[in-house]
């Protein structure tokens, strides 16, 4: 089967499958969905009272005032939700080390949550098709490096997540919280930004991923925390080896990695972490090498009616056993009015020739490089209970002249245009 006809018929098979489900519709537009919605919340209670619109990816926080995109409904008790996100489109960058791709960039998530006395324990699944919609040769995306490929996004694994969480007040203000996951996300870092709202509506990844939350898929992941309604202080045991390229089976090994956070979330709209992390061998080609991450970042999201407004700011620094420690910082920001969304995303950051499969002799040289990214997605209607929209994206990166020999240009730019399938926005609780 040729790669359009494909990427079009598992779009067309998540619509047909998400409509059949017939979940409940959360829409602002009718207030009597929301009251629905209110109800069966208050039905479904969250330990210390924290909004459920809190949580992110893996045990990781957000701003309480983010928008959440799901299907929901209740059944026997158990709280149900489905999350999906669907690219496909065309990606393409210039400069000699430039290419082009017709692609799909997507992911489901599924969960179920139900009350264990005062607390919870909530059951996860991520899937993702990118195995077969991105292959084993990724999507174009300079400078990007990662997982044995250069100058290309890798494909995110079939099982992105199989986790449970359980949670559990030992106190009026405090309580305690136990991760597990064959497959999951330690206590590094943001939010992923596949789940982050501010990057959201933009298919491409950061250029700074592996220096912020690339650890978001681990196989083998145990989290152990203590929160209050404000503070939460976790540690994470894990597998630190990233993924090899056989997508559709879980990489299982000890656990030899640690990683410890600290966030805190003093109002509604504002949420900061500060994380360390020790990656025992996290490449396969450099066993002997374990690298020291550190990381801090803000988040801010502020809802006023049909307007959103996110903003992200992130800085990661990875230091190896053995080579150059290279540090990377990111900003990001995504405004919705109503049908619309802006974003933009701007980084600065530095890579190793040997990251950059450069000769031999500038392998351990550190070159520094800034990318900007903005974009624009329109939801053109609604079809059931699925919202299409269209949008594109464009990129141009700077990068230092010991680099142009390479790229043939010190500006290369490019972009992806793209169709793009969600959930229906929630009624926004809190």
């Amino acid at each position: 089967m040729q790669r359009p006809i494909r990427i079009a018929v598992i779009a067309a098979s998540v619509v047909s499958g998400t409509a059949a489900a017939q979940p409940m519709q959360h829409d602002h537009e009718h207030m009597d969905h929301e009251h629905m919605d209110m109800h069966e919340h208050a039905a479904m209670a969250t330990p210390l009272g924290i909004a459920d619109t809190r949580d992110a990816s893996g045990t990781s926080w957000q701003p309480d005032s983010t928008p959440m995109f799901m299907w929901h409904w209740m059944t026997g008790g158990w709280s149900l939700a489905l999350h999906e996100n669907l690219f496909a489109g065309y990606a393409a960058k210039s400069s000699d080390r430039g290419d082009d791709k017709v692609t799909s960039i997507n992911w489901v998530m599924a969960m179920a949550r139900h009350a264990v006395g005062r607390g919870d324990i909530q059951l996860r699944t991520m899937l993702s098709l990118e195995p077969l919609t991105v292959g084993d040769e990724g999507y174009p995306l300079l400078l990007q490096t990662g997982e044995g490929l250069v100058d290309r996004q890798h494909a995110h694994d079939l099982f992105m997540e199989l986790a449970a969480r359980f949670r559990q007040p030992i106190g009026d203000s405090v309580g305690v919280e136990l991760y597990v996951a064959p497959s999951g996300e330690p206590a590094i870092g943001p939010a992923a930004f596949p789940h982050r709202f501010t990057s959201m509506a933009n298919p491409l990844a950061p250029l700074s991923h592996h220096w912020q939350d690339s650890t978001h898929i681990s196989f083998g992941v145990v989290t152990a925390g203590v929160f209050t309604e404000r503070w939460k202080l976790e540690g994470s045991w894990f597998n630190g080896r990233e993924p090899d390229d056989k997508r559709y089976d879980l990489d299982l090994r000890t656990p030899d990695s640690f990683a410890a956070r600290l966030t805190f979330n003093p109002t509604a709209d504002l949420s900061a972490q500060a994380s360390w992390a020790r990656l025992d061998s996290p490449e396969e080609p450099e066993p002997d090498i374990s690298v020291q991450r550190v990381t801090a970042s803000v988040a801010w999201n502020r809802r006023t009616g049909d307007r959103d407004l996110a903003l992200l700011g992130v800085i990661g620094r990875n230091a190896p056993s053995m080579g150059a420690a290279t540090t990377a910082g990111l900003a990001e920001g995504a405004y919705t009015l109503g049908d619309h969304t802006v974003l933009a995303r701007g980084e600065l950051l530095e890579k190793t020739g040997g990251e950059l499969a450069l000769p031999p002799g500038m392998a351990d040289r550190a070159f520094g490089m800034a990318s900007l990214t903005a974009g624009y997605v329109y939801d053109v209607t609604r079809l059931g209970q699925v919202v299409p929209g269209i949008g594109a994206v464009v990129t141009l990166d700077i990068i230092s002249s010991g680099l142009e020999p390479f790229y043939g240009t010190r500006t290369p730019w490019g972009g992806m245009v793209f169709v793009r399938l969600r959930p229906p926005e929630m009624a926004h609780r809190m």
